[in-house]
């Protein structure tokens, strides 16, 4: 009688990178990661790993929302949202984060319930939906983070 061979499921190498130590991700090693980053000067520096694999000094992470009184207490001199892609052992447990492979759920709808919710972080959704799904869109410099741009705190 013959045996049968089963196929194991091997985790998918993905065209993303890891925002802290520019490694490839893996589809079972995969976070998305949201937050408010302080910006220069920075009071505490932190380093990381580029997509070149250089040195690169950045901002305290900070869970998303944070940000705001952190720079009206004179704590930062200023923040922006980020959406980090990162292994699940780089990253901080300081943002709000959950792993790649719940990337189905309807993200847009629960994030957007979040007083911190922004239209870039659907755009974050759609590039680590895409990544997963083998294409990562050209216009993306980094894929590791997407940068966030804040409303001005003057607008109604």
């Amino acid at each position: 009688m013959a045996t049968e061979r089963t196929k194991t499921s091997r985790p998918k190498r993905l065209e993303l990178i890891c925002y802290f130590c520019s490694g490839r991700l893996h589809s079972d090693d995969a976070h998305f990661e949201i937050y408010d980053q302080e910006l220069p000067p920075f009071h505490s520096e932190h380093v990381r790993f580029n997509e070149h694999g250089a040195r690169e000094l950045h901002g305290t992470l900070a869970y998303p929302g944070i940000g705001e009184s952190l720079t009206r207490e004179g704590r930062w001199s200023g923040y922006e949202r980020v959406a980090l892609f990162t292994h699940t052992t780089c990253g901080h447990d300081r943002g709000y984060h959950f792993k790649f492979d719940r990337l189905g759920e309807n993200w847009e709808q629960k994030l957007s319930e979040k007083g911190w919710w922004t239209p870039s972080i659907a755009e974050a959704l759609t590039v680590a939906r895409n990544g997963m799904n083998d294409g990562v869109p050209s216009a993306l410099h980094n894929p590791s983070v997407l940068h966030t741009p804040l409303p001005d705190s003057d607008e109604p």
